[in-house]
């Protein structure tokens, strides 16, 4: 179904998905009314880790096997975790994860996610120059280190895919990444250099400059919590809020971790967990590099922002509709972390952040139109990516509203995959 120019087009969610693609749509003639209960580009699109990963062309099922997290699982310090006492509410979360995993179906999700990422790096900077944001980006290249010759072996299996789709990288050893930065530590024993990468030195203040062009242009932000979908017909009519009835001619549905609890109302599957991550923002010495820098056997990654040195980053699965306390000694453990990596190098403590990764088992987004409603459709479950994959998602779903057809295959983020 295509959405006609100049009608009213509702977009579920004020993350950086949402208010790039309200932009986009509003770019390209749209109507656009833009819903979310709380101030735009917060949640994890205010605590990633700033980095536009444009490399990150295999999703976590296929780049660990289901041995490795099971190992993991049980260590609550782990870069991977769970809490024990929800883990029969994951089960059949995790049953996905395996299905996923398979070599099989593992190759078919990361043909799929490299082909959305093809795109990524265009998008992103059409996006700088229409909306401004050179001054907010730092195009210094991204390095990932190693601590162990294992760690690096596993990772250089994926040197001929990373080939195959033209990721640009460099092998270092651990001396080269210390002539590169020589805050790292001795413990460095390898690394891969990403001369592609870039970071953002403010994730919100991105969000925030976006949407500010969103309302300066016409569009509209409605502080209201969509409850439920006014439908008929197999055609959405409408949508419901805590204060009514809002009318709409289309809705996209771009609510992170919580777009399941919607997904549900209208009988639709969408097996969304809460990826909790952690940040902690340090005071710090005078540095010799503004790059993003990642840790392969910690799972966090490293980035100079505006307000200092951020540490973001791990996984901790919980159930996505249930809100429990942070667990702050996963945060504790990222400044610990970065004095093993970088001796001396953090100062004080100035602020630490707890925000719910939204994941799909095969660690795909929903991408797409609804089923069984013509003219919903869904960009969610982005897990790690958000930040990186919002512009090109944004002109993705434009096109598919406008068209009713977009030039990417978009068939492997079909939400009718779960059900």
């Amino acid at each position: 179904m295509t959405i006609a120019r100049g009608k009213t087009i509702a977009v579920i969610g004020a993350g950086l998905i949402g208010v790039t693609l309200a932009r986009r749509l509003q770019r390209d003639g749209c109507r656009v009314v833009l819903f979310d209960p709380d101030q735009p580009g917060m949640g994890c699109s205010f605590g990633n880790a700033g980095y536009v990963a444009t490399d990150e062309i295999l999703p976590l099922s296929h780049g660990i096997s289901f041995s490795e997290v099971l190992k993991m699982l049980p260590d609550p310090l782990a870069p991977l975790t769970i809490r024990w006492r929800q883990i029969f509410s994951l089960i059949p979360w995790f049953l996905k994860f395996l299905a996923a995993s398979r070599p099989k179906q593992a190759a078919k999700s990361a043909a799929a996610l490299a082909a959305l990422q093809k795109g990524s790096l265009a998008a992103w900077n059409k996006l700088i120059r229409e909306e401004g944001l050179s001054q907010m980006v730092r195009r210094n290249g991204a390095m990932l280190v190693f601590e162990s010759e294992a760690g690096f072996a596993r990772e250089s299996v994926k040197f001929p895919f990373l080939d195959q789709h033209n990721v640009k990288y460099e092998v270092l050893t651990g001396g080269q990444a210390r002539e590169m930065i020589p805050e790292l530590g001795p413990k460095v024993t390898n690394a891969i250099f990403y001369p592609r990468g870039f970071h953002v030195r403010d994730p919100l203040a991105v969000t925030r400059k976006i949407f500010d062009h969103f309302i300066t242009a016409g569009g509209e932000y409605s502080a209201e919590k969509v409850t439920s979908f006014d439908h008929r017909g197999g055609l959405l009519k409408g949508l419901v809020t805590g204060q009514g009835r809002r009318q709409a001619d289309a809705a996209v549905l771009c609510a992170g971790h919580q777009s399941g609890e919607l997904m549900r109302l209208i009988g639709i599957k969408a097996p969304l967990v809460a990826e909790r991550g952690y940040h902690v923002v340090v005071d710090h010495k005078p540095l010799s590099f503004d790059m993003c820098l990642g840790s392969h056997e910690r799972g966090f990654f490293i980035t100079p922002m505006e307000d200092g040195l951020r540490l973001a980053g791990t996984v901790e699965f919980s159930p996505a509709g249930k809100e429990l306390p942070a667990n702050w000694k996963r945060a504790d453990i990222l400044a610990h972390h970065l004095e093993e990596l970088m001796p001396g190098v953090a100062g004080a403590e100035t602020s630490r952040w707890m925000g719910c990764r939204p994941t799909l088992p095969d660690f795909l987004p929903a991408l797409g139109p609804a089923p069984g409603l013509e003219n919903l459709y869904l960009s969610f479950g982005h897990q790690h990516l958000g930040l990186t994959l919002a512009p090109v998602c944004a002109e993705i779903l434009s096109d598919l509203i406008a068209e009713g057809k977009t030039a990417l295959d978009i068939s492997p983020f079909d939400i009718k995959r779960f059900q």
